[in-house]
């Protein structure tokens, strides 16, 4: 916590029927003040948003070489219009 870095909840289920119930971890989150805003999969969007704030990192399977545009969702992907 003291670090303040982002954090992702999941459910920790083991039996399939508890895949995605995250009650008991929102509820341990809340126990130890931790903030919506810290929490990156607390929606698709900020999921997303996550990784497009993240610096670029090589892909193997691009060469280990991309620039900062490859990451850009607003730019169109191969064979897109």
């Amino acid at each position: 916590m003291k670090a303040g870095a982002p954090i992702a909840i999941g459910s920790d289920a083991h039996f399939h029927l508890h895949v995605g119930g995250f009650d008991d971890a929102i509820q341990a989150a809340h126990r130890i003040g931790l903030t919506q805003d810290r929490v990156i999969n607390r929606s698709g969007r900020s999921v997303l948003e996550h990784l497009e704030a993240r610096r670029p990192r090589p892909r193997l399977d691009f060469g280990g070489e991309l620039s900062t545009s490859d990451f850009r969702r607003d730019q169109p992907q191969d064979g897109e219009a």
